[in-house]
């Protein structure tokens, strides 16, 4: 059995960011704050896919990640601010070293940042972005988390690699937090991604779909890369993103299933979902696992789901152990 640590369950929300104005999101933003939730998450794409559903078309507006939490920052005051993911194709590594660093340093050391070698090839054809291999994407992404700890952390900065150069890089100001920001990655891939997040994450991030059984074994295929290279798994920080859909009661769960309309059986199956003592029980799968934060995408009435989640499912995980 595992041992127990006394670290407190973190919840986190990523508001809807298409096909809605920025004062939704502000909304959102503040209401989740005011709730206590731990965090704020935004999604790092310039446009949907269907893939997305039941999002906007790809015509509706997108409200781009970085900018926004900028604004986010100088209207919030507690709750922390991150992407999930940046994907590390959109921007080269120096200059995001220098978005994050100013992002920290406005917010007074709320930035959260997860990295992603992106997956949305469309995207970027759409953008003019190449889209090379998942394998060159992998050593960009390894190349950006090494440039990012050196322009944090130096103070002329220099680095070398197969797809980035720096060259006597100044970077200030620099992060607030000490002795820097944690860095996540998101991913499933266990042959490409799962080493990397092994050998340079502080912090993992998976999304659903994925059923509790599938998240086991992609936590014991992490292990056994973590094994190889000598590193304890315990050392990096798991978290879930997960589309939910919560009512306060099965009548009023089962309104918003209609008003969803799943395309598929399965697709409740492999989300948070149901009433709040349904979600309650799936959560506790999953901290049994040892994921510690758990970063929710409220499908079908935002703001009143995120009400019913904070007030009904929260306190129950607020003082909460849970088990590594």
């Amino acid at each position: 059995m595992a041992s127990t640590s006394t670290e407190t369950i973190q919840f986190g929300v990523t508001p809807v960011q298409t096909g809605v104005d920025f004062n939704h999101i502000r909304d959102v933003a503040l209401k989740c704050e005011e709730l206590g939730y731990d965090s704020l998450w935004l999604n790092d794409h310039f446009f949907t896919s269907t893939y997305f559903y039941p999002l906007p078309p790809s015509s509706a507006p997108y409200y781009e990640s970085w900018v926004t939490l900028s604004a986010l920052a100088a209207l919030t005051k507690k709750i922390r601010l991150g992407t999930l993911c940046t994907n590390v194709s959109f921007r080269n590594p120096a200059l995001l070293a220098k978005m994050a660093a100013c992002l920290d340093v406005i917010s007074e050391g709320r930035l959260e940042l997860a990295l992603g070698a992106g997956w949305f090839e469309e995207e970027h054809a759409a953008y003019g972005i190449p889209f090379p291999p998942i394998s060159e994407r992998a050593e960009k992404l390894k190349e950006t988390i090494q440039i990012l700890r050196l322009l944090w952390s130096e103070e002329k900065a220099s680095f070398h690699g197969k797809h980035y150069t720096i060259q006597d890089a100044y970077s200030s100001p620099k992060p607030v937090q000490k002795p820097r920001p944690l860095i996540g990655i998101g991913a499933r891939g266990s042959r490409v991604m799962l080493p990397i997040v092994a050998e340079w994450a502080d912090h993992w991030n998976v999304q659903t779909p994925m059923t509790p059984r599938q998240y086991e074994r992609k936590i014991q295929t992490l292990e056994r890369y973590c094994k190889k290279i000598g590193r304890d798994p315990k050392t990096i920080r798991r978290s879930l993103w997960a589309g939910t859909i919560i009512g306060e009661n099965e009548k009023d769960f089962d309104c918003a299933v209609e008003e969803l309309k799943p395309r598929h059986p399965s697709y409740l199956q492999s989300r948070i979902a149901g009433t709040p003592e349904k979600c309650i029980e799936t959560i506790k799968n999953y901290v049994e696992m040892g994921v510690t934060t758990f970063i929710f995408y409220f499908t079908i009435n935002e703001l009143k789901s995120l009400t019913v989640f904070a007030r009904d499912v929260m306190p129950a995980f607020k003082k909460m152990p849970y088990v590594r």
